[in-house]
């Protein structure tokens, strides 16, 4: 462990004092006639809990988490392009609290988070990026490990769903270059120019992912033990808590086929700049769905352990996961409202965002049930999701004389096209433990605007799950000092209306976070 953590360290350091050694003067270089460039940052956040005497959080400093990004790209033909990405993370609280300097955090077992929370040793995180890319007017073509955006909306995924997301770190973790994990795909597109009264662009994008190194979605697991201070407060009333799970996850050797996905996008451009895409996806879904198997598999692992902060007992689950097809068709749209432009507000017009999909044969767990089904019970459901949102800039003087206030509103629903009967509820699957209903309605609210000449940035976000009546709180403030350097402050809140459910389970999360970003690009 010493030897690891003095290497971090190292490259750490490196990356730093790489970005400092003419980085700031040269970001690209002639390499046999060709550029090459490098851009990227190093960032240090310092995360602060703001909840104490509870067994899942740590109050007081609980994540010095340091992360760095360098991207490398070369051009040896005009058509051709190599790029390449590094990342890097590592949580030095292991280190600052860890190691009996820090009774709550001992007795709370944050330190048994150390193998999965603390430094990402693996070289598939490590190589973050790394593809060839040959385009001509009319042609993209790209091959390797990268990422594929679909969709219009951005609060809650819904078309996409490429990527796998990461969210080992809890839904703070919200910069795109980290939570997306990129993965090994083929993406060929043609687009051209269209003469007609109608359609100005067409388009048509082909996505195949051959199950090279598979990974699916890693959302916040409960445990102590395995999530750290971000691990949800999964209880058991009057008895103890729900804990890191043993799970026989299903995990296919690579080029799998039968775990090979295809995606297909046909977009298009309208003459009055309006774009529409068409949509198809058939591949393995991105979130497994557990089978508790309780005492019936035995790992050599204690289902049973206990921890010393209060005593209570900790329940280690023991689950098989299976990752079952998904299939689903989706639209999208983008379209300026020109019309609806108010002088008064800064002329700017509302743009419509919205997107929509049907999936067949979703698989969901049973949480709850009668006549003997229930838990380990599972069941196939056709989806329809919707997702609307309106992004505006307008002109507030008295809050804003020099820069315009982006409003952006989003909404999002949710059927269970086949409802059970038979008193099951439906789990949610990017959540622990959270029931769905037949008809799910979520919302959401983004405001920002900027001062000094861009460098003050203040971000709002608020998120309400109309169906669980859950709520989160996101405010940031980032202050860009030059084009090197950023700081920032951010607090993030949890209110949820049960505590068994949602955001219930992260009701102890609260807390502010620092961060200081030097970048080279």
């Amino acid at each position: 462990m010493k030897r690891k953590l003095i290497f971090s360290l190292a490259v750490c350091i490196a990356l730093f004092f790489t970005s400092f050694a003419g980085m700031s003067s040269a970001y690209e270089w002639d390499v046999c006639g060709r550029p090459l460039t490098v851009m990227g940052y190093i960032q240090q956040e310092i995360h602060y809990g703001l909840v104490q005497g509870k067994y899942d959080t740590q109050s007081g400093l609980n994540s010095f988490l340091t992360t760095a990004l360098l991207e490398i790209g070369y051009k040896p033909t005009d058509n051709l392009k190599l790029f390449a990405s590094g990342y890097f993370e590592g949580d030095w609280a292991y280190e600052i609290l860890g190691n009996g300097r820090n009774n709550q955090w001992d007795a709370k077992g944050f330190g048994g988070s150390r193998h999965h929370q603390y430094i990402r040793d693996d070289w598939n995180d490590w190589l973050h990026e790394a593809h060839i890319t040959y385009t001509t007017d009319n042609v993209f073509f790209r091959i390797g490990k990268q990422i594929v955006q679909w969709g219009e909306t951005d609060v809650w995924r819904l078309t996409n769903l490429i990527n796998p997301i990461d969210q080992r770190r809890g839904v703070s973790d919200v910069k795109f270059e980290t939570s997306i994990i990129p993965i090994w795909m083929v993406r060929a597109e043609y687009n051209s120019k269209v003469e007609s009264k109608f359609l100005s662009e067409f388009g048509v994008q082909f996505i195949l992912d051959p199950a090279f190194k598979f990974r699916g979605n890693e959302i916040v697991y409960p445990g102590n033990d395995w999530q750290g201070v971000f691990s949800p407060n999964i209880t058991i009333p009057g008895l103890g808590y729900v804990g890191s799970q043993y799970n026989d996850e299903e995990k296919p050797n690579d080029f799998d086929t039968e775990y090979f996905s295809y995606g297909l996008k046909l977009r298009g451009v309208l003459s009055d700049g309006t774009i529409l895409q068409l949509l198809g996806f058939y591949g393995r879904d991105r979130d497994y769905v557990n089978r508790p198997l309780g005492a019936v598999v035995d790992f050599g692992e204690p289902m049973y352990s206990g921890n010393n902060f209060d005593h209570k007992f900790i329940l280690h689950p023991v689950n098989s996961s299976h990752y079952y097809f998904y299939k689903f068709v989706g639209f999208t749209m983008a379209h300026e409202f020109q019309k609806l432009t108010v002088s008064a507000l800064g002329g700017v017009a509302p743009i419509l965002r919205f997107e929509s999909m049907y999936a067949f044969n979703s698989v969901h767990e049973a949480l709850s049930g009668v006549g003997g089904t229930g838990l380990g019970y599972t069941l196939k459901t056709d989806e329809l999701s919707m997702a609307a949102s309106i992004d505006w800039k307008v002109k507030i003087d008295w809050l804003n004389r020099a820069a315009y206030i982006t409003i952006s509103p989003q909404y999002f629903f949710q059927r269970e096209m086949d409802w059970p009967h038979n008193g099951l509820a439906l789990q949610d699957k990017l959540t622990q433990d959270t029931p769905m209903y037949q008809n799910n309605y979520k919302y959401s609210l983004l405001l920002m605007t900027s001062y000094f000449h861009n460098k003050l940035t203040p971000m709002v976000v608020w998120a309400h799950n109309q169906t669980q009546k859950d709520n989160m709180f996101l405010a940031k403030l980032s202050w860009q000092q030059n084009e090197h350097w950023t700081y920032g402050l951010s607090g993030l809140v949890f209110d949820g209306a049960k505590a068994d459910r949602g955001n219930g389970y992260m009701k102890n999360k609260d807390k502010i976070w620092a961060t200081i970003t030097y970048s080279f690009q």
